[in-house]
């Protein structure tokens, strides 16, 4: 027993269906707050999804690398400043010792100054952040430097890499964010020799000039330390600068992240409002057209059975 087919009724299931998908497809939008959640949503728009997401990581991965970067950075910058009032307490120390009424007691005593004030540059030049030194350089696994006074400057030297690790900016370019502890408290001539502004030789200079009571070898440590410490200054603005650059590249980086979050929420996340009144709009028209094909639909009689 066969039915005819009725090309009005198939026109109605066909476009019921299409109803139905569009309800379930803004039913799936509304759960998940996503517009384009799998390529087949928006074919057109799939590449701007997925240029903008993409984006959005890379600036993020920057936004993390900048501030290991910032934090290392700060603590250079802190450990510099305190280096620089160690020397400004150096040349005080100096000062006295050249006191003509100094005591051999006052003496020891101040020959002790110098040597704390050197061995707390030594420790500053140790700095480390995660377990990493600050001043290492390329080699910042590694101690740069360990106290030995038979040497001229005080110190043994451990590693003498230099510091070329660039750190990434959010244009593209890349920038140095540090230096080593020799180019910092043991600057040295072009031929390794000791320089002038070595703040490490200044301060051990001045330990053992006040110990041997050597008034010349103080006021030649004197002059060491007043380099020395013009030659630190320099550094910590160096610090400064890279600090003021983070800190710049760190709110642009964070700028564009906001922005390209907004246009990947424009583009991917469902509009809520439009899409409810879309959902409202599909059941009314669902709802209408059941009741509409409802009314048309005539009721079978035998001779229906019978074709």
């Amino acid at each position: 027993m066969i039915r005819n087919v009725d090309p009005a009724n198939d026109y109605f299931l066909n476009a019921l269906s299409q109803l139905q998908n569009r309800l379930q497809l803004v039913q799936r939008q509304l759960s998940s707050g996503l517009r384009i959640e799998r390529a087949s949503d928006a074919p057109d728009r799939l590449y701007d999804v997925i240029h903008r997401q993409s984006e959005i990581n890379h600036s993020g991965q920057v936004l993390k690398n900048m501030a290991r970067v910032q934090a290392t950075v700060d603590a250079a910058d802190a450990s510099l400043q305190q280096a620089v009032r160690v020397l400004e307490d150096a040349i005080v120390t100096g000062s006295q010792a050249l006191n003509i009424n100094v005591d051999a007691q006052s003496r020891a005593a101040l020959a002790e100054e110098a040597r704390s004030q050197h061995e707390e540059l030594v420790r500053l030049s140790l700095t480390s952040t995660e377990g990493l030194f600050v001043f290492g350089g390329d080699e910042d696994q590694q101690a740069p430097y360990q106290i030995n006074t038979a040497n001229l400057n005080g110190v043994d030297r451990l590693t003498t890499a230099p510091a070329t690790k660039l750190v990434l900016d959010f244009d593209g370019s890349r920038f140095l964010a540090g230096r080593t502890a020799q180019e910092i408290f043991d600057h040295r001539e072009p031929d390794d020799s000791l320089a002038q502004d070595n703040a490490f030789a200044a301060t051990h200079g001045l330990r053992t000039a006040i110990e041997a009571g050597d008034t010349a070898a103080i006021e030649a440590s004197m002059a060491k330390l007043h380099a020395a410490h013009e030659y630190l200054n320099r550094q910590f603005s160096f610090y400064g600068s890279v600090q003021n650059r983070i800190t710049h590249s760190i709110n642009q980086g964070q700028q564009t992240e906001v922005r390209l979050r907004s246009e990947l929420s424009q583009i991917r996340d469902t509009d809520v409002a439009a899409a409810a009144l879309q959902l409202a709009q599909i059941q009314t028209s669902i709802e209408a057209a059941l009741r509409a094909q409802a009314s048309t639909t005539p009721a079978p009689n035998l001779f229906d059975y019978l074709r």
